[in-house]
């Protein structure tokens, strides 16, 4: 798993925090600012109207003597802007000092009604109007006592009007200076001129900047007071979370790493997590808690799972042990002797099952075999089975089934049975001493066909411990043979649950009644598989194969020395049974067929098997090279190909050729019967 990032828990919680803070306080602080202005705003308008009026009726009695003195030079003069020369200026200042420097003008600066302005109040002017030119000529302006005279000492100041509004001395409560480019809250006598001579004006002047002298000195304040409580909070707010939250989170985040490190390296820690024993809690807590106890769960858990696995695998090495040693208890090899031959094979479903086999030598001329099938599966049909094996060994010498049946009956307390097939062979006067107990039929080759072996009806063993079992025999020929098995191969089920059924296996039996032994076998394993396909198998599965002749195998190199070892090995086999004019024929056809296995299968191992009795010879050759079929090759005579001459001597000189290719194998039986 990818290693994450980790982002401080604190950082996650008190960012948010502080931002949802601080926009709050931003609201609640501008809200504040625009009430407060708001505030300052209607008063200041409200001071303005009264003390305007104060101001108005405290007048010095000679106002508007100045005044008209002063408009009187000024429309002598009528300058249509500022001076700006020295020329100019003594000009501008010859005319109107005999006005400032009387004793009138001085009496009217001298009475003017400084005191009544008001708090807001930046400066007042008296003066009047100019319409034609836009306008307001300033023949006093006063502030805080002394006089407001921003050009120079003495004179007047000439405020310029917005020229679309050349009858009007404001708009709305707000004058523009243009000369000093502010903004200024103004109250007057009137909104609009209608009488222009013989009219003055006194305007109080007050700058917004004055109005909110005041809510500026509070936001100022109330700003200092807001970052100070939010940097408290942020510092409370960062104490409680890492004491009461970021603490317990980290201490159980460690705990909860060391514990998964720990169970990565195969342990499992009985300590990391421990009860916390506080009377009151939250969610950390109880998670620490179920943590807890989770950790004892696991650890029980662990322990029973560890317990379990050694208990399971103790018992895979038992059942191991138990799979060799019934392994043991049937054949692993062949056995062929000087008349006959046997083959077995067995399929277990799972590692020990209740189907056995068995074939030996009972004494000079007799053979005993049995193939048997114990109800039920699993580790307790074994357990029966190695039991019923015993007893069938040694009891079979003289096929005394009753005996058998009565041993496997005695204290059966799980009441199970045994499905068998017990036979014995005696090769002195060519006899099948036989008994069905209830199993499967067995299908019996005799004049090269396969049917099934007449059998008298019996109770299978272990059900009844004096029954009487009905005995059989059979006079054998030279290449009779045998083919059991359990209902393992016959049972055989398909993913649509058909069952393969013993048509199926009568079928392959004589369509491939050339081969015997491992031969048999694999091409019946090769149409069980195709009719299966892939499902799995669900019984045991037990082959035996019994053929009533002599045989003989090798092996062979893949090369020319594999030629002469083939060669000598049929001449050494047959040579005291058959004649050299028998054999010669057959080392012609063998010699051919060899040569296409060494020359052109591109095989790797190669074997040949015989079997033979005094009538007739069977050749078995099977080898893993490239799949070819010989007999469904026509070859003329006059064609010269490679292969074709050894093919048409192998028509020519052989009774039967046949082809099967069997898990990855090609099979070539070949037969030649004395004339």
């Amino acid at each position: 798993m990818k290693k994450k990032r980790r982002i401080p828990l604190a950082i996650t919680i008190l960012v948010p925090v502080l931002l949802g803070v601080s926009a709050v306080q931003g609201g609640a602080f501008g809200a504040s600012v625009a009430l407060s202005r708001e505030a300052d705003y209607n008063d200041a308008i409200g001071v303005d109207k009264t003390n305007l009026q104060q101001a108005t009726w405290k007048m010095p009695n000679n106002t508007m003597e100045v005044v008209d003195a002063i408009k009187e030079i000024y429309e002598t003069v009528n300058p249509e802007k500022q001076p700006e020369s020295e020329e100019e200026i003594r000009a501008y200042r010859t005319n109107f000092l005999p006005v400032v420097n009387s004793d009138l003008f001085t009496d009217f600066v001298s009475a003017f009604p400084t005191e009544t302005l008001g708090d807001y109040a930046d400066y007042a002017t008296v003066g009047f109007f100019d319409p034609p030119r836009g306008r307001f000529v300033t023949v006093y302006c006063q502030a805080s006592g002394s006089i407001y005279n921003p050009s120079f000492p003495g004179t007047f100041d000439d405020l310029v009007l917005p020229k679309s509004d050349t009858k009007g001395i404001f708009y709305g409560t707000v004058w523009h200076d243009y000369k000093r480019n502010e903004d200024y809250l103004i109250s007057g006598r009137a909104g609009k001129l209608t009488q222009l001579d013989n009219t003055y004006w006194l305007i109080r002047h007050t700058s917004l900047r004055t109005v909110y002298s005041q809510s500026d000195e509070f936001v100022s304040r109330f700003m200092w007071v807001g970052i100070a409580s939010i940097v408290a909070m942020a510092v409370l707010s960062f104490l409680a979370i890492e004491l009461l939250l970021i603490h317990p989170v980290r201490k159980l985040s460690k705990t909860s790493d060391r514990y998964v490190k720990a169970m990565n390296e195969g342990e499992l820690l009985d300590q990391a997590f421990q009860l916390d024993k506080k009377h009151f809690g939250n969610e950390i807590t109880t998670l620490n808690d179920s943590l807890y106890v989770m950790q004892g769960a696991m650890l029980e858990y662990s322990n029973t799972i560890r317990d379990a696995a050694v208990r399971e695998q103790k018992a895979k090495a038992d059942l191991a042990l138990a799979e060799k040693i019934q392994a043991s208890m049937v054949p692993g090899a062949p056995l062929i002797a000087e008349k006959l031959s046997f083959y077995g094979k067995m399929h277990p479903a799972k590692e020990v099952g209740g189907d056995f086999f068995s074939y030996f030598q009972i004494d000079e001329t007799r053979y005993g075999f049995y193939i048997a099938d114990v109800s039920g599966k699993g580790v307790p049909a074994a357990l029966f089975m190695a039991k019923a094996a015993t007893v069938s060994r040694l009891l079979i010498g003289d096929l005394d089934i009753e005996k058998i049946g009565e041993v496997l009956a005695k204290d059966n307390s799980e009441d199970l049975f045994v499905t068998g097939f017990f036979a014995v062979v005696d090769t002195k006067n060519n006899e099948l001493h036989y008994v069905n107990c209830g199993h499967e039929p067995v299908y019996f080759r005799h004049k090269g066909e396969y049917a099934p072996l007449e059998e008298a009806p019996n109770l299978p063993l272990g059900c009844l411990e004096d029954y009487p079992y009905v005995k059989q025999k059979i006079q054998l020929e030279a290449g009779d043979a045998l083919f059991l098995y359990t209902d393992g191969l016959s049972e055989a089920m398909n993913p649509k649950g058909d069952l393969y059924g013993k048509e199926a296996i009568l079928r392959v039996l004589n369509e491939n009644k050339a081969f015997s032994g491992n031969a048999l076998f694999s091409l019946i394993d090769q149409d069980v598989a195709s009719f299966v396909s892939g499902a799995e198998q669900s019984d045991d599965t037990c082959l035996l194969f019994f053929q009533y002749s002599q045989e003989a195998s090798t092996p062979f190199s893949v090369d020319k020395e594999g030629l002469g070892h083939v060669a000598s090995f049929v001449d050494d086999t047959l040579s005291p049974l058959f004649t050299p004019d028998f054999i010669a024929p057959l080392q012609v056809v063998l010699d051919e067929m060899v040569s296409n296995i060494v020359h052109y299968s591109n095989a790797k191992t190669a074997s040949i098997s015989l079997s033979y009795n005094e009538k007739e010879v069977n050749v078995t050759l099977c080898d893993d090279g490239t799949p070819f079929d010989p007999t469904a090759v026509k070859i003329e005579k006059d064609e010269d190909e490679p292969g074709g001459f050894g093919i048409l001597l192998t028509e020519t000189f052989a009774s039967s050729v046949t082809y099967r290719h069997a898990k990855e194998n090609n099979l070539l039986s070949i037969t030649m019967k004395k004339k």
